[in-house]
C-alpha cells in the first residue's frame, strides 16, 4: 500500500494530491553524506489510528497508534540499509481558484489549461 520514492535530481517531488496525508523522510546512505529526501504518501482509504491487538495491552484498555507511527516504525523495509535522519508529517493543500480571462479566444482551451493548473495548484 505504500510507495517508496526518492527525490533527487533524476527524480523530481512526487505529485501529491489535494489533501493527501504524507510523510518525509531524511535519509542518509551508508556510502556517502549526500543527505536523500524520501516522502511516503498515504492513501486515503487507511484509517488514521491502529487498534493494536488484545495480546499487547492489559486487559480492559484499548491503545491505538497512528498510521504515521507505524509507518516509522516499520520504515527499514522501504528503504534497507539507509538511516533516517529526519521526519516529518505533511498534508498538501493545493491553490483551487481559477481565474478565467474572459476575453481569451477559445475559452474551452483556456479552461482547459485553468483545470490543468489547478489540479496542482501553485
Amino acid at each position: 500500500m505504500l510507495t517508496p520514492i526518492a527525490v533527487d535530481p533524476a527524480h523530481p517531488f512526487p505529485f501529491i494530491p489535494n489533501l493527501g496525508p504524507a510523510l518525509a523522510f531524511e535519509l542518509r546512505r551508508p556510502d556517502s553524506d549526500q543527505p536523500l529526501t524520501a516522502p511516503v504518501r498515504i492513501p486515503g482509504n487507511l484509517d488514521r489510528f491502529i487498534n493494536l491487538p488484545t495480546g499487547l495491552v492489559s486487559e480492559g484498555r484499548t491503545e491505538v497508534v497512528t498510521i504515521d507511527t507505524s509507518v516509522k516504525l516499520f520504515f527499514h523495509k522501504m528503504f534497507p540499509g539507509h538511516e533516517v535522519v529526519g521526519s516529518g508529517a505533511f498534508r498538501v493543500i493545493h491553490d483551487s481558484e481559477i481565474e478565467i480571462d474572459d476575453e481569451a479566444a477559445d475559452l474551452v482551451v483556456e479552461f482547459e489549461s485553468a483545470l490543468r493548473q489547478r489540479r496542482r495548484g501553485r
